[in-house]
Order: structure tokens, then sequence, then C-alpha cells
């Protein structure tokens, strides 16, 4: 007796199929794993933020995927005196403004602009 079979494989299954049997496997469920990485981020900061840091431009790490409020968090804990004054800044991810709740892309520069005042 000489066996037949043939092999179907398609994206969410495998079928197997040996004359008079079939078998078919369904591949384990899915996850969705997020990988977690330190992300570093480059940090433009004007004004008073400039004055209490000390600097303009600094490197910041997150771990990764990570949103403008993790990166702000961060700096929170970096800089711990100026708290206050990082919860004023306005947020902006390669030149336009977003929100603290957006999320960040590996490569992208933050830049951190205090409000002006006056008239």
């Amino acid at each position: 007796m000489t066996q037949k079979f043939r092999l179907i494989s398609t994206f969410d299954r495998v079928e197997l199929s040996l004359f008079p049997v079939k078998f078919i496997c369904a591949p384990p469920p899915c996850r969705h794993v997020t990988r977690v990485d330190d992300v570093v981020f480059p940090v433009r900061v004007n004004g008073k933020l400039a004055e209490e840091f000390g600097v303009s431009r600094l490197d910041v790490s997150v771990k990764g995927p990570a949103t403008i409020n993790d990166l702000l968090n961060a700096l929170e804990s970096q800089y711990p005196d100026s708290a206050g004054t990082i919860v004023e800044a306005i947020p902006f991810v390669s030149g336009r403004h977003k929100n603290t709740s957006e999320e960040l892309m590996p490569g992208q520069e933050i830049t951190l602009l205090m409000p002006a005042a006056g008239g």
C-alpha cells in the first residue's frame, strides 16, 4: 500500500493529510510581546529650565516604549528641585507640539520650551 500525503501550510494553520486521516494543527496563540529597552532621547531646554539644569542640551534615558510623560518623569527624578518648572514646559517632538501622552519613537528629539510672558 502506498501512502499519499499532502501538506498545506497557511499563515494561520498547518494541514497535513495522510489519506484517509487528516491532521490540522493551529499555531499556539500569539502573544503581544513588547520589548523593554532603555532608549536615550536627546532633549533641548531653554529659559528657566536651562538655568536650573545648567545645560541647554542633555540625553535622557527611559524604558521603551515611552511617552513624553515618561520622559518628563525621568527628568523630574534627575532634577527633583526643578519638578515644578518641568511641569510648566511645553513639549515639542521633532519640531511639532505634542501632548504628553504621545508615544516617542527612537531617534526623535524632544524640545521643552518654557512659555513666554509679556506684552
